[in-house]
């Protein structure tokens, strides 16, 4: 489990980096080992281990990633299998659309269709 660094962790903090800029890489690593930073530095071996993990999602291989997209479709699609997922699409109008084809709300209500048939579109 990694820890915050806090203000305490600043002259541990300084002390590594003289000893890094001096070349006295010995000392640099000895304050890396002090309890209080143990859980606080970042090494090599964890870079390492984030580089592991990254490298074998890219190498993980999946030749049907494309067929199985979701289907995005006014109507649920034709071959359609329990626990497969589609999304219905709506047909949105705008009102200038609307407008355009003298339709009034009595209009619509002689047309006798549901709120899933109008936000479908299309009449």
């Amino acid at each position: 489990m990694f820890q915050d660094i806090h203000l305490e962790d600043s002259n541990h903090r300084l002390q590594f980096r003289k000893y890094m800029e001096d070349g006295d890489y010995a000392s640099a690593a000895s304050v890396l080992q002090i309890a209080a930073l143990k859980q606080k530095t970042l090494t090599a071996e964890y870079i390492n281990k984030i580089t592991g993990l990254i490298e074998q999602i890219e190498e993980l291989d999946d030749p049907d990633f494309m067929a199985k997209l979701i289907i995005c479709s006014l109507e649920p699609p034709a071959d359609i299998k329990s626990g497969d997922v589609w999304f219905q699409k709506f047909v949105l109008y705008i009102w200038s659309q609307v407008n355009a084809l003298n339709y009034t709300w009595q209009t619509m209500n002689n047309k006798a269709l549901g709120w899933d048939e109008i936000n479908r579109g299309g009449w």
